[in-house]
């Protein structure tokens, strides 16, 4: 229940490291999406809500984490 509330109310939801296609959880960037949230997407691997993503970065966290790193250090 304060999951929803909290993705209703996102202006950004991150998925990190997620499938999502475990249910509740695999919901919650759906509903913020359609709240008005930014989707941003980090996994390895293509998920079901790639399409509606505003951003989908297809790598690993550590990968990711480091490239981010960089660019701010």
């Amino acid at each position: 229940e304060d999951a929803v509330d909290f993705a209703t109310s996102a202006k950004l939801f991150f998925v990190i490291g997620s499938s999502l296609v475990v249910e509740p959880a695999a919901s919650l960037p759906r509903i913020a999406k359609e709240q008005g949230a930014t989707l941003a997407i980090l996994n390895r691997d293509p998920t079901a809500l790639d399409a509606v993503a505003d951003f989908v970065y297809q790598c690993s966290i550590g990968e990711f984490f480091h490239t981010v790193n960089q660019q701010w250090a």
